[in-house]
């Protein structure tokens, strides 16, 4: 870590040559002495990279950025905020895999944190940036383990294991994950509540299987798109497993059932007047009996995750369209229009059907090319939220 960078000319440079681009700053020789090109390159591209997942944080002075590949992996504020309130309770937080230190951030909010690193140069760049921020954070150049030995005490853990290899390749397997969520467990002892961060890959099922003391999943999307899966085994409630399926940054509600709760269709049907998708955390969790209860809906076909009914329900968590009218002549109607493609289970892929009816798929008007459970349907709509 250069200290170097802090200083306000540098500070001062960085932010006047945020929109520079990089190739043509990489041929220029650093104007610092004892900061280099690519010291530069780096607080430019975190800064620009931080600014869509924290964008206070970006706007902050005296912030140093570690390299790009570091902060790939770095929750943005509003999933990092959502984990923090499972931590309301806590009186002290440990984040066994710190990095560039979001998640502490926000857990120091709710409680003093100790964050730890084993990284020793984004060790030294996260606990010099929450000395700048002030904020109630003690950082350790300690593995996970060493920590869980140092600070015995703590009821209250956060892992975020690392989903790269030594090689810096992306892994996928629990057993490749450093560290090992599943061992480090195994070494904590006296704990209320801890909280894993894994990839939005993993499948439920087979966390079922790894973590059978779970008390609930959390699927976290972020404006549809989902972005890591939680899963938290709370001492105090672990009897039945929950699943919750949340969408950020929408004013979709947080769908919710219990483990033991499998999900099959009760019947199928045409279209109705109106169409419900649910949000990508729903589907996720691949269960949707409580929003089938909840609103009454009818699936349209087995492999068909579209539902529909006659009634609105603008509480609905995901997206809804109305729907218009078929399309009875598709080549006449969709010729050079600019639609909304939403293809769901339909026959032919999306490239087939632009080149045979010669549409273009940018515009705003939806379009749907599904099936029910007697055929293939094409008709217009309108989306209502």
């Amino acid at each position: 870590m250069n200290l170097e960078l802090l200083r306000p000319e540098v500070q001062e440079w960085i932010s006047l040559n945020l929109n520079t681009p990089l190739h043509q700053l990489a041929f220029q020789k650093s104007p610092f002495s004892n900061i280099t090109t690519p010291e530069l390159l780096t607080q430019i591209k975190g800064k620009k990279k931080l600014k869509s997942k924290v964008e206070w944080l970006s706007k902050k002075d005296n912030i140093i950025y570690p390299p790009s590949l570091n902060l790939e992996q770095s929750s943005s504020w509003s999933t990092a905020t959502y984990k923090a309130k499972l931590f309301r309770n806590a009186s002290q937080i440990s984040d066994l895999t710190g990095g560039f230190g979001i998640d502490s951030l926000a857990f120091a909010e709710i409680a003093p944190v100790v964050h730890t690193e084993p990284d020793l140069e984004l060790q030294n760049i996260a606990k010099q940036n929450f000395k700048t921020l002030e904020k109630n954070i003690q950082s350790h150049h300690l593995s996970a383990e060493e920590i869980i030995e140092k600070f015995p005490l703590s009821t209250h853990y956060f892992i975020d294991p690392s989903r790269r290899d030594a090689n810096k390749n992306k892994v996928f397997l629990m057993a490749d994950l450093n560290p090992n969520p599943v061992e480090i467990m195994k070494k904590i002892q006296g704990f209320k509540k801890i909280v894993i961060k894994l990839s939005p890959l993993f499948d439920l099922t087979v966390l079922a299987d790894f973590f059978s003391q779970a008390s609930c999943f959390h699927v976290v999307a972020v404006k549809n798109e989902v972005k890591e899966i939680l899963v938290e085994i709370d001492q105090e409630n672990n009897k039945h497993l929950k699943i919750k399926a949340i969408n950020l940054d929408t004013d979709d509600n947080i769908y919710q059932f219990y483990w033991q709760e499998k999900y099959q269709p009760r019947k199928f049907c045409g279209v109705k007047k109106y169409l419900y998708e649910p949000n990508a955390a729903i589907q996720k969790t691949q269960n949707f009996l409580s929003l089938e209860k909840n609103f009454n809906l009818t699936k349209l076909a087995p492999h068909t995750h579209l539902w529909t009914a006659d009634e609105y329900f603008k509480n609905f968590p995901g997206r809804v369209f109305k729907f218009l009218k078929p399309l009875e002549n598709l080549k006449k109607e969709l010729k050079n229009k600019s639609i909304q493609v939403i293809h769901r289970n339909f026959p032919e892929k999306i490239h087939v059907l632009k080149k045979r009816y010669q549409f273009h798929a940018d515009g705003q008007n939806p379009v749907f090319f599904t099936s029910d459970c007697e055929k293939s349907i094409c008709f217009w709509a309108e989306q209502m939220r």
